[in-house]
Protein backbone atom coordinates (compact mmCIF):
# COMPACT_ATOMS: atom_id res chain seq x y z
CA UNK A 1 0.00 0.00 0.00
CA UNK A 2 1.46 3.05 -0.76
CA UNK A 3 0.53 6.72 1.10
CA UNK A 4 0.35 9.90 -0.67
CA UNK A 5 0.73 13.12 1.67
CA UNK A 6 -0.90 16.21 0.45
CA UNK A 7 0.11 18.71 1.46
CA UNK A 8 -2.06 22.06 1.55
CA UNK A 9 0.40 24.11 0.22
CA UNK A 10 1.22 21.96 -2.83
CA UNK A 11 -2.57 22.17 -3.67
CA UNK A 12 -2.63 25.50 -3.81
CA UNK A 13 0.92 26.13 -6.17
CA UNK A 14 -1.08 23.41 -8.11
CA UNK A 15 -3.99 25.75 -8.65
CA UNK A 16 -2.51 28.55 -9.44
CA UNK A 17 0.20 27.02 -12.27
CA UNK A 18 -2.81 25.37 -13.64
CA UNK A 19 -4.76 28.68 -13.62
CA UNK A 20 -1.80 30.42 -14.62
CA UNK A 21 -1.44 27.91 -18.00
CA UNK A 22 -5.43 27.39 -18.27
CA UNK A 23 -5.57 31.41 -18.90
CA UNK A 24 -3.04 31.45 -21.36
CA UNK A 25 -4.69 28.31 -23.64
CA UNK A 26 -7.75 30.29 -23.62
CA UNK A 27 -6.99 33.45 -24.01
CA UNK A 28 -6.98 35.14 -27.64
CA UNK A 29 -3.87 35.26 -29.03
CA UNK A 30 -4.25 39.28 -29.83
CA UNK A 31 -4.75 39.65 -26.38
CA UNK A 32 -1.68 37.83 -24.57
CA UNK A 33 0.41 40.12 -27.28
CA UNK A 34 -1.22 43.02 -26.42
CA UNK A 35 -0.94 41.94 -22.91
CA UNK A 36 2.97 41.37 -23.55
CA UNK A 37 3.83 44.77 -25.11
CA UNK A 38 2.44 46.89 -21.85
CA UNK A 39 4.37 45.19 -19.48
CA UNK A 40 7.46 47.96 -18.95
CA UNK A 41 11.03 47.22 -20.72
CA UNK A 42 13.86 45.96 -18.38
CA UNK A 43 16.49 48.86 -17.68
CA UNK A 44 19.51 47.36 -16.53
CA UNK A 45 21.82 49.40 -14.10
CA UNK A 46 25.94 49.38 -13.44
CA UNK A 47 26.61 50.99 -10.36
CA UNK A 48 29.62 51.27 -8.86
CA UNK A 49 31.36 53.92 -5.96
CA UNK A 50 34.02 55.68 -5.32
CA UNK A 51 35.91 57.69 -2.99
CA UNK A 52 33.82 60.53 -4.56
CA UNK A 53 31.10 59.66 -5.62
CA UNK A 54 28.26 56.07 -6.56
CA UNK A 55 28.05 55.98 -10.21
CA UNK A 56 24.76 54.36 -11.52
CA UNK A 57 24.87 53.49 -15.63
CA UNK A 58 21.66 52.80 -17.07
CA UNK A 59 21.11 51.19 -20.27
CA UNK A 60 18.38 53.20 -22.38
CA UNK A 61 19.19 52.78 -25.86
CA UNK A 62 16.77 54.87 -27.89
CA UNK A 63 15.74 57.39 -25.80
CA UNK A 64 17.17 60.46 -25.48
CA UNK A 65 17.01 63.13 -22.10
CA UNK A 66 13.30 64.68 -23.02
CA UNK A 67 12.65 61.13 -22.46
CA UNK A 68 13.92 60.61 -19.15
CA UNK A 69 12.96 62.53 -15.87
CA UNK A 70 15.12 61.97 -12.44
CA UNK A 71 13.53 63.27 -9.45
CA UNK A 72 14.55 62.63 -5.96
CA UNK A 73 12.30 61.87 -3.22
CA UNK A 74 13.55 61.59 0.13
CA UNK A 75 16.24 59.08 -0.22
CA UNK A 76 15.08 57.54 -3.39
CA UNK A 77 16.03 58.22 -6.69
CA UNK A 78 13.79 57.53 -9.34
CA UNK A 79 14.44 57.35 -13.04
CA UNK A 80 11.45 57.06 -15.26
CA UNK A 81 11.50 56.86 -19.56
CA UNK A 82 8.96 56.89 -22.34
CA UNK A 83 8.96 57.14 -25.60
CA UNK A 84 6.35 55.61 -27.89
CA UNK A 85 6.83 54.59 -31.51
CA UNK A 86 5.80 56.30 -34.43
CA UNK A 87 2.20 55.35 -35.17
CA UNK A 88 2.36 56.29 -39.03
CA UNK A 89 4.52 53.74 -40.21
CA UNK A 90 3.95 50.42 -41.68
CA UNK A 91 6.76 48.18 -40.79
CA UNK A 92 7.13 45.08 -42.98
CA UNK A 93 8.46 43.33 -39.67
CA UNK A 94 9.14 45.14 -35.99
CA UNK A 95 11.25 43.43 -33.60
CA UNK A 96 11.50 45.84 -30.51
CA UNK A 97 9.04 48.59 -29.18
CA UNK A 98 9.85 51.53 -27.24
CA UNK A 99 7.86 51.33 -24.00
CA UNK A 100 8.15 52.99 -20.68
CA UNK A 101 10.75 52.22 -17.88
CA UNK A 102 10.69 52.99 -14.37
CA UNK A 103 14.24 52.55 -11.86
CA UNK A 104 14.30 53.04 -8.23
CA UNK A 105 17.71 53.62 -6.19
CA UNK A 106 17.59 53.98 -2.54
CA UNK A 107 20.22 56.31 -1.51
CA UNK A 108 22.54 55.87 1.35
CA UNK A 109 22.47 58.54 4.10
CA UNK A 110 26.01 59.86 2.96
CA UNK A 111 25.20 61.48 -0.59
CA UNK A 112 25.14 65.31 -1.07
CA UNK A 113 20.95 65.26 -2.78
CA UNK A 114 21.65 68.74 -4.02
CA UNK A 115 24.52 68.14 -6.10
CA UNK A 116 23.54 65.31 -8.24
CA UNK A 117 24.26 64.99 -11.80
CA UNK A 118 23.37 63.05 -15.46
CA UNK A 119 24.45 62.91 -18.60
CA UNK A 120 23.46 60.27 -21.59
CA UNK A 121 26.01 59.80 -24.20
CA UNK A 122 25.65 56.86 -26.49
CA UNK A 123 22.50 55.19 -25.30
CA UNK A 124 23.91 55.10 -21.49
CA UNK A 125 22.51 57.21 -18.59
CA UNK A 126 25.46 58.47 -16.31
CA UNK A 127 23.80 59.23 -13.19
CA UNK A 128 27.10 60.97 -10.69
CA UNK A 129 26.11 60.95 -6.87
CA UNK A 130 28.39 62.93 -5.21
CA UNK A 131 29.24 61.15 -1.38
CA UNK A 132 29.73 63.53 1.95
CA UNK A 133 32.66 63.51 3.81
CA UNK A 134 32.44 59.90 6.54
CA UNK A 135 32.19 61.79 10.06
CA UNK A 136 34.50 59.83 11.88
CA UNK A 137 33.86 58.24 15.23
CA UNK A 138 34.40 61.01 18.13
CA UNK A 139 36.33 59.17 21.39
CA UNK A 140 35.27 60.34 24.79
CA UNK A 141 37.22 59.73 27.51
CA UNK A 142 35.78 58.82 30.70
CA UNK A 143 36.30 61.26 33.97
Amino acid sequence: MTHTIVRPGMRRSNDDFNRLFGEFFHKPMHQIVQEIKNVPSPVYANISQNDQSFDIKLAIPGYNKADVSITLDENKLIVKGSKSADENVKYLKKEFNFTSFERVFTLPENVKNDQIEANTNDGILHIIVPKTEVKAPVNISVK
